[in-house]
C-alpha cells in the first residue's frame, strides 16, 4: 500500500500485538511480509532474499540487507524469528499450514525454519497473512517495515505517518493518515456525505445511489468472491478407491452451484466465468489454465457400479452390507 495524497480512512483497525489481523497492518501499509503476491497475483519476495529446502521439515531464509523497522533500527534475523515464533505460538491462524514452528536466526540476515508439518512450499507460508515480522522495543511497543508508521493507536482510531527509513521516503512525500473503525456502513455513509472522510469500505449497496448525489464524491462498486473448497480423505476406507472420488466429483453439478451463490439478474457470462476449475474458479490465474470440470451423472452412476457401490432398493449405494455414506 502507498498513498502518496493526504487521506482519512475507514477501516477496522485490530490489535497489531501479535498480529491477529496481519492483513489490516498490511493493507493500513504499516507492515510487509516476508513473501507477497505482486500486482500480477505472483508470489514474490518482500523482505526476504531467498528461502531454500535444507531437509523434510527445516528450511533456510535469507533476508533482504539495508531494511530498516521505523525506528530506524535494521532489520534482523533475530527479530523475524521472535515475531514470527510468537506470532506461531499465539494465532492458530499461524499454524493451519506447518502446525508449530520453529524460528532461530543463525547470522544478522539469515535464519531457519523448522516445521511441525512438512510442506513444499514455505514461500506461500510465509506469504500468509498472520506472518507480518516487527520488533518489540521497551515498553512492549513494537514496529514495523511498511511505508507507514503508527504514530498512535486508540481502539477505534489509528494515526500513521510517512516511516522515514522506508526505501524511497524522499521521492514519495506520503501524507500523514487517520484510520477509523465505524460500527455500521450507514455510519460510513454518513461520514462521506459530510465531508468527514475520504474514503470509506464496506458500504451496504443503497449507499451507491444515495452518493451519487453528494458533490465530489464517486461510489463504486465491485464483485467480491470467496472459493470454499472440499478436498478428499483418501485414508477414509470408502475414498480410498479412485473410481468413488471420481464419480463424487462428476455428480456435482457447479453450474448449478454457481447460479446458485451469485445475485438474481448477474450476466450469464459472469456467472460461468466461476465455475470451479479444479480448486479455483476459472476468472482466477490459477483456475484459468485447466478446463471446467464435468458433471456426468450417468458416468459417475457407472463407476460405482463398477467399484461395487450398488443400488439397493431404497435407493441407497451399498457395498458388503455397508452404505455408501460421508
Amino acid at each position: 500500500t502507498s498513498l502518496r495524497v493526504g487521506q482519512t480512512f475507514l477501516a477496522t483497525v485490530d490489535d497489531p500485538a501479535v498480529g491477529n489481523n496481519g492483513w489490516s497492518l498490511v493493507s493500513h501499509g504499516v507492515g510487509e511480509k516476508l513473501y507477497t503476491l505482486n500486482y500480477q497475483e505472483k508470489l514474490v519476495a518482500q523482505l526476504a532474499k531467498s528461502v531454500e529446502r535444507i531437509s523434510e521439515s527445516r528450511w533456510s531464509v535469507r533476508l533482504e540487507a539495508g531494511r530498516h523497522f521505523s525506528d530506524g533500527s535494521p532489520f534482523t534475523a533475530a527479530d523475524v524469528a521472535e515475531s514470527l515464533g510468537r506470532i506461531n505460538r499465539e494465532n492458530s491462524a499461524a499454524r493451519s499450514s506447518c502446525g508449530m514452528m520453529t524460528f532461530t536466526a543463525t547470522s544478522e540476515l539469515t535464519l531457519t525454519i523448522d516445521t511441525e508439518i512438512n510442506t513444499p512450499v514455505m514461500h506461500s507460508v510465509l506469504g500468509e497473512w498472520p506472518f507480518v515480522p516487527y520488533k518489540t522495543l521497551p515498553g512492549d511497543k513494537r514496529v514495523f517495515t511498511g511505508p507507514y508508521a503508527i504514530e498512535s493507536l486508540e481502539p477505534r482510531e489509528l494515526h500513521a505517518i510517512a516511516n522515514k527509513h522506508y526505501p524511497g521516503y524522499t521521492q514519495c512525500k506520503r501524507a500523514p493518515l487517520v484510520i477509523k473503525k465505524y460500527d455500521s456502513g450507514s455510519e460510513v455513509t454518513a461520514a462521506l456525505a459530510g465531508n468527514e472522510l475520504h474514503l470509506g469500505f464496506n458500504l451496504p449497496m443503497e449507499s451507491a445511489s444515495q452518493l451519487n448525489w453528494v458533490p465530489d464524491t464517486t461510489a463504486k462498486s465491485f464483485a467480491v468472491g470467496y472459493q470454499y473448497m472440499a478436498f478428499f480423505n483418501t485414508v477414509s476406507p470408502k475414498l480410498s478407491d479412485r473410481n468413488v472420488r471420481k464419480a463424487l466429483a462428476l455428480a456435482i453439478d457447479r453450474d448449478a452451484l454457481s447460479k446458485a451463490t451469485h445475485p438474481a439478474g448477474l450476466d450469464a457470462t459472469a456467472v460461468n466465468r466461476a465455475i470451479a476449475t479444479g480448486a479455483f474458479p476459472v476468472d482466477t490465474s490459477w483456475g484459468a489454465a485447466h478446463p471446467q470440470l464435468p458433471t456426468n451423472v450417468a458416468q459417475a452412476k457407472e463407476m460405482l457400479d463398477a467399484a461395487g457401490w450398488t443400488l439397493n432398493d431404497a435407493g441407497v449405494r451399498v457395498k458388503g452390507g455397508e452404505e455408501l455414506s460421508l
